[in-house]
């Protein structure tokens, strides 16, 4: 690719802008026309996105900036737009940028149902990402987060959150009352000690991911979570489960390796056939002829 030029994409909807473009300052407009995601990467030297990029991605809906921060030079440019995604990879000094930016205060951010925050070092989940009150996937993976704000539950929208390798200790009661929309919760790898019983309120949740923290016993009204097709809890001091796991009659994946001597109920033998169950070493000798209905068994 020429410096100042555009690479074109067979399907003409993605654009990566590295370094050498952006200073260039020089752009063709027929080649942006029809561009539908922004990837911003090593633009280390570029502060300010030109507002005359926006003027011609007509049909931008997502930007995603990585390594680096960088402003945009038209303050309604969110409310302006189609922009339905931001993301934010590797900002090392992310969250006192963003403090100081426009962003928190622009209109159009409440537009935004797609946020993402990935290894930018985040202390906390700070009011104006619980105001973002159209947000229907918020994932803030590999930062520095030590708890969930009450302020959450403001996000009724949500579908998806994911908040995986950071430090919480604990699910608020608040998150699991307020955010009954929730398809996705992912909180693998932190610290969590226990989980509230009224996580059964989740009533939509088909994927529960709490692997690689340190529980010790998992409530029983999880078994009221119907709609679950995939609960992942690896790598805990779990024991035991509740015998009552056998009402989840739609779970496809189960995942209890890195547990010590964990039994499971019985009767997740008879749903077996139905996906895939991961086993420790240790629990696999527990078990009898329904485990030969596994499409696929991994034991480790």
């Amino acid at each position: 690719m020429q410096p100042g030029k555009v690479a074109k994409s067979e399907s003409q909807e993605w654009l990566a802008l590295k370094q050498y473009f952006l200073e260039q300052e020089r752009y063709e407009t027929q080649a942006l026309e029809s561009f539908k995601d922004i990837f911003l990467y090593g633009n280390c030297p570029c502060t300010v996105l030109p507002e005359e990029l926006f003027a011609f991605c007509t049909e931008l809906v997502k930007i995603k900036m990585w390594g680096n921060y960088v402003e945009f030079a038209h303050e309604n440019w969110l409310l302006e737009s189609k922009i339905r995604w931001l993301g934010f990879d590797k900002i090392c000094d992310f969250q006192e940028r963003f403090s100081k930016s426009l962003y928190p205060q622009e209109r159009g951010f409440l537009n935004i149902t797609h946020l993402g925050i990935d290894s930018c070092n985040l202390k906390s989940i700070d009011s104006w990402i619980c105001g973002l009150t159209n947000l229907e996937e918020l994932e803030l993976p590999e930062n520095d987060i030590q708890e969930i704000p009450l302020e959450i539950r403001q996000l009724v929208n949500l579908k998806k959150l994911c908040l995986d390798h950071n430090r919480i200790s604990s699910i608020p009661e608040e998150l699991c009352l307020h955010l009954t929309s929730l398809e996705i919760l992912s909180v693998s790898f932190n610290a969590l000690t226990d989980i509230p019983v009224c996580i059964s309120k989740l009533q939509k949740l088909t994927t529960l991911e709490l692997a690689y923290n340190q529980l010790q016993e998992l409530p029983v009204e999880i078994s009221n979570i119907t709609t679950l097709t995939n609960l992942t809890i690896g790598f805990n001091q779990l024991t035991s489960l509740p015998r009552e796991f056998e009402n989840l009659c739609n779970l496809t994946c189960l995942s209890t390796t890195g547990n010590p001597n964990a039994d499971l109920p019985e009767k997740i033998e008879v749903y077996s056939n139905r996906g895939k169950l991961y086993l420790n070493s240790r629990s696999y000798s527990n078990y009898t002829l329904g485990m030969l209905e596994l499409g696929t068994l991994l034991v480790d």
